[in-house]
């Protein structure tokens, strides 16, 4: 018994102090030993959220190398917003109903073979202005899973407009991308689809403009969708694939492969990545990461210019040393931002007051002014003054398309209503001219065609297959 009492008191002191600790009366040594646990337990958690996270913008760090991603240059200073110019407009809505109403009256119509959202471009070949034309071949059976596909292929071609007459056309084997590049006797475009409609083959294509024999093609490892870039005669695009997302750089007379580098993390080049040069550097937007970057083509390196992972960015464009850009959060309202190259800073914001969360596209730039296109609202804004100089929104259409001439402003607004999406009356679209200066509306159309460009003074538009010609005025 004597032997055992030490050990019956060291028993009890332990079950006290079990006790003590379940019924929340903790010594000091409780205290400490749960504090060092919960700190423990604080790491763990925040080392398994930083591995897991794949998709997470990229932070600027020392030396920061990603397996299978592309080099960050990590002497960018960070972004300080705290400084810069704000400025807020109210947007109202218009009424369009005391709008004079334009006739339709096309010029002309011409039927593709084709049953695919045509893309048309203004071409000048032997001084002669024509059209190119992108008119891919989409089984829409196929895209809703009811039959295979026999066969998918996109047929490129040049029209002339006056006549209608097909000066020369090329068939692609393979669904092409929606953007093509025009740069002195060359058309450059990419595929997206492969023959049959799967992910197989796809390539960079170059074809002869005058005449459309095929100059040379280059087998890639992915969906081109991004537009292209020549800089130093070397062609700049953004693939993505199984593999991974690239830029590629191949020579732009041959086609030669030059190199393809890996995108930063989380980076995918798809139709929303648009690519602008300034001073032989690349630039561009992911809406996905909420980040800006640059690229460049010599050292093969990206550099974060901004990031801002609470908003969703458009399109950039560029404007006296200011790179320029659209954006916007889930709940808020759209902006017009402005970043100085020279530091890569926040400069300045314009925020306009109208609907909450519109889809971004870019801002366009003519002159001292800049358009802001949105599917909300358009808004001028005079780069001089940082002033809003005219707006234009719906209060029930989106706005789909926008074109700039040199005086007037072409836009297509669509409304879509459940209850109307199987019936005739699914595409309740418009189509408005308005004044580029003053933003006056000069006379609407309804009707169910798409915007696709502007020859002379004439406007081209497009439906499922059809390509009509009526005039501006």
């Amino acid at each position: 018994m004597g032997e055992d009492a030490p050990k019956n008191k060291t028993k009890g002191w332990i079950m006290r102090n079990i006790s003590n600790y379940l019924d929340g009366k903790r010594n000091d040594e409780n205290k400490l030993i749960k504090s060092i646990f919960i700190k423990l337990l604080l790491l763990i958690i925040i080392f398994f959220a930083s591995a897991c996270s794949g998709s997470a913008p990229i932070v600027n760090e020392p030396n920061q190398n990603q397996n299978d991603t592309g080099t960050i240059n990590s002497n960018i200073p960070q972004n300080e917003e705290t400084n810069n110019e704000q400025l807020i407009f109210e947007i109202s809505s218009n009424n369009i109903e005391n709008t004079p109403t334009k006739t339709w009256k096309p010029l002309w119509q011409y039927t593709a073979q084709n049953k695919g959202s045509m893309v048309v471009k203004n071409i000048l070949i032997e001084s002669q202005q024509c059209l190119l034309i992108n008119n891919p071949l989409i089984d829409y059976d196929y895209y809703q899973r009811i039959i295979p596909p026999n066969s998918f292929y996109d047929d490129i071609f040049v029209l002339k407009p006056e006549t209608k007459q097909k000066l020369w056309q090329y068939r692609i084997n393979s669904i092409c991308g929606r953007n093509t590049l025009i740069q002195d006797d060359c058309i450059f475009i990419g595929t997206s689809q492969g023959p049959m409609g799967y992910d197989d083959k796809f390539f960079m294509f170059c074809i002869n403009k005058n005449n459309g024999k095929e100059i040379w093609r280059c087998s890639i490892n992915g969906v081109t969708e991004t537009n292209m870039v020549i800089l130093n005669k070397r062609l700049f695009f953004g693939v993505s694939g199984y593999d991974g997302n690239f830029i590629y750089c191949v020579d732009a007379q041959n086609g030669n492969m030059i190199y393809q580098c890996n995108s930063p993390r989380g980076i995918v080049f798809d139709y929303k990545i648009e690519f602008i040069s300034i001073e032989d550097l690349l630039y561009f937007s992911d809406p996905k990461t909420s980040c800006i970057y640059s690229f460049n083509p010599n050292s093969q390196q990206f550099s974060l210019v901004y990031q801002n992972p609470l908003e969703t960015f458009g399109g950039l464009a560029y404007f006296n040393k200011y790179l320029l850009f659209e954006s916007t959060t889930q709940n808020s309202f759209s902006s017009l931002c402005a970043i100085k190259l020279s530091d890569n800073k926040l400069d300045w914001v314009i925020t306009f007051k109208n609907r909450e969360y519109n889809y971004l596209r870019k801002p366009i730039v003519k002159e001292n002014l800049v358009y802001f296109d949105s599917y909300g609202f358009i808004a001028c804004i005079d780069m001089k003054t940082k002033q809003l100089l005219w707006s234009f929104a719906d209060p029930v259409h989106d706005i789909q398309e926008f074109i700039l001439d040199d005086d007037r402003v072409f836009i297509g607004m669509e409304q879509e209503p459940y209850e109307a999406r199987d019936t005739e009356q699914y595409y309740r679209r418009y189509i408005l001219s308005l004044d580029a200066n003053t933003g006056k509306v000069n006379w609407k159309m309804q009707k169910g065609v798409r915007l696709s460009c502007i020859y002379q003074d004439k406007i081209l538009l497009t439906d499922e297959n059809n390509l009509y010609m009526i005039e501006a005025n």
